[in-house]
């Protein structure tokens, strides 16, 4: 079990900074995936298969949600750097659903995402003091990449005008929306 936590632990800050250097916006949730996968080893080494299969499962539902919030977010610029995004005018529904996976994933209450978290962060306090250091670094970095995403994703341009390659017309269908929706409120 401890070659497990220790294993899980690399995973999770290894993809922790390689999720907040990225960007690219699908690179950005893919490397933070491993980050949260990394997490559920941590749990699982910890001796603490439910908050493992918790986290799974949360983070199941809101990177869902942020995965195709990227997908109208690429389609709308026209390119997946983030450089190129700044869409919270363009694509105002899709942004606030965003923030909601975002918020998620850098466990913020009451979402189903801080939950999780929270029993990580208990199996690992149970199990060793260092582990729980990792655990509390490894959230500072959710932390830090989700909020540089979502800034960056969908915040306002400082321009205040849209930038060459926003596509006014790539406003999500009705099923995209209601599939977000969705998303949103299962996370």
């Amino acid at each position: 079990l401890p070659a497990v936590a220790g294993l899980g632990m690399a995973t999770a800050l290894a993809g922790g900074v390689t999720a907040a250097l990225q960007w690219q916006a699908k690179r950005v949730l893919a490397a933070s995936t491993s980050a949260q996968y990394g997490l559920m080893f941590v749990a699982v080494g910890a001796g603490s298969t439910a908050a493992a299969g918790a986290q799974l499962v949360t983070h199941a539902v809101f990177k869902s949600l942020l995965f195709l919030c990227a997908g109208v977010a690429i389609h709308a610029a026209g390119s997946g750097d983030l450089g190129d995004m700044r869409l919270g005018r363009v694509v105002p529904r899709v942004a606030r659903l965003s923030l909601v996976g975002a918020a998620a994933l850098a466990a913020i209450p009451p979402l189903g995402g801080a939950w999780s978290k929270q029993e990580i962060g208990a199996a690992a306090a149970h199990s060793s003091t260092w582990l729980l250091v990792g655990v509390l670094v490894a959230g500072a970095l959710s932390v830090t990449y989700a909020l540089r995403y979502h800034l960056l994703a969908f915040g306002r341009d400082p321009t205040d005008h849209n930038r060459i390659g926003h596509r006014r017309d790539a406003q999500p269908t009705t099923l995209e929306r209601w599939s977000l929706g969705v998303l949103a409120a299962i996370t």
